[in-house]
């Protein structure tokens, strides 16, 4: 199965360098997620990004795929990022308009409040850890109607799930704010994005 990396790409990345390659596959399903990059931005527009992700699934619901839609998480418990979340909120609410529009499944990351715990992210507090990814495909399976054995919605053992100390979270933060929060504001002002020169992890289609 072909993959495409979107970390750090832009919703107009994914349209130009990903659409055509996708619908060269005549896939009968392909699972999107994007847009989240572009809200970071300052002068981002939930209405122009849902506007763009539109015309994005009509490309594939007109090469007569089946399309699986992901919101973007809810991001009010996270340092800097929950700075977006009105816009993030709008930006959602097109995208559950926009899978009713053109009939498409749709898997909503906001309404999983157990990708609250930080044990379902990395150190970078923006990209899913493992447990965070897992979660999620059990949501995918759900709404594909695919059986499996687990329920995304149980809880975290108690040891996983323990919030560390005030003085400890401090020190946390400081070290998140030096490797990390600092570099991606220094690439905002310059322009770059995480994602430039990035290429596809698996962009043939291969047997798995």
């Amino acid at each position: 199965m072909p993959t495409w990396r979107s970390a750090g790409k832009l919703l107009g990345q994914v349209i130009e360098e990903q659409l055509p390659a996708a619908l060269e596959l005549r896939p009968g399903l392909v699972s999107v997620a994007a847009g989240g990059n572009d809200l970071l931005r300052p002068r981002a527009d939930p209405d122009e990004l849902a506007a763009q992700f539109e015309q994005l699934v009509a490309g594939l619901r007109g090469a007569g795929c089946q399309v699986l839609m992901f919101t973007g998480f809810d991001p009010g418990g996270f340092p800097l990022i929950r700075l977006i979340r009105g816009k993030a909120a709008a930006y959602n609410a097109q995208l559950r308009l926009i899978a009713e529009r053109r009939e498409c499944l749709l898997a909503d990351l906001w309404a999983m409040r157990v990708l609250a715990d930080r044990a379902m992210w990395c150190q970078d507090r923006l990209h899913l850890a493992a447990e965070g990814h897992r979660r999620v495909a059990l949501r995918a399976a759900e709404v594909l109607g695919v059986p499996v054995d687990e329920d995304w919605r149980a809880p975290q053992p108690a040891a996983a799930a323990a919030t560390p100390q005030w003085l400890s979270a401090r020190r946390q933060d400081a070290r998140w704010v030096a490797t990390y929060a600092s570099p991606w504001l220094y690439r905002r002002l310059r322009g770059i994005s995480s994602g430039d020169g990035m290429t596809a992890k698996r962009p043939d289609l291969a047997a798995p």
